[in-house]
């Protein structure tokens, strides 16, 4: 059963494959078990959602603009980005 669990960091970048990419059948699964447990989880993929909604809007856009890699960061940037992220995370 230990398996099938997701850690929450696993869950977090489920949830921004499903805006980006979308999710297979067992991602989807995987990451619906998690976060029907998982309030913090819940409460992130409600926010990313909520961001990516605000951002279209903002842009002017419709999400799907902001969805299957239409935007791109340089790579610098996603490292940068990536690094932070980590360094918040280690901090928890």
């Amino acid at each position: 059963m230990n398996a099938l669990m997701l850690s929450c960091t696993k869950a977090t970048r489920l949830v921004e494959k499903q805006s980006m990419d979308g999710l297979s059948a067992n991602e989807n699964f995987r990451l619906a078990m998690h976060t029907a447990m998982c309030s913090a989880c819940r409460r992130y993929q409600k926010q990313s959602l909520f961001l990516n909604k605000a951002l279209s809007i903002h842009m002017n856009a419709p999400p799907e603009v902001f969805s299957k890699k239409n935007i791109r960061l340089g790579f610098q940037t996603r490292q940068r980005i990536q690094r932070e992220i980590e360094d918040a995370l280690e901090k928890l």
